[in-house]
């Protein structure tokens, strides 16, 4: 495929979640993950917990159920996609800030190589991985 197609397929939207057998919550492991991974700074894996935590209840009220694993969405294309909302966002608030608009602008472009990361993975990966 070529990138641009990698790109098409990325940003098809994702069907709602379906939880399977296979289905493991993600909210939930990654909680774990920041309460035993010693390398991330105490006050890091705090902000990381609440946020976490907030936006699985905001995700609840939206759509009724967590975020699973195996359940039906490609989580590549969601990251691109949110990747590709905060590059929007961090240009956003750099207009609406223009005395910050240099600092959002390094923001937005740490958000691009990011982008670029997703689309050079899913072309290791294959897009039916």
């Amino acid at each position: 495929m070529t990138r641009t197609e990698i790109i098409d397929y990325l940003l098809t939207p994702q069907p709602p979640t379906v939880r399977t057998d296979a289905s493991e919550p993600v909210i939930g492991m990654l909680l774990d993950e920041l309460r035993l991974d010693e390398g991330i700074p105490p006050e890091v894996g705090e902000i990381a917990a609440h946020v976490a935590t907030s936006r699985r209840q905001l995700g609840r009220e939206k759509y009724g159920i967590d975020l699973y694993t195996h359940s039906g969405r490609d989580f590549r294309s969601d990251l691109f996609q949110e990747l590709s909302d905060a590059v929007n966002y961090s240009f956003g608030a750099g207009l609406e800030h223009p005395e910050y608009a240099k600092e959002f602008a390094e923001i937005a472009g740490i958000q691009m190589v990011l982008m670029d990361r997703v689309v050079q993975l899913v072309e290791k990966m294959g897009v039916k991985s």
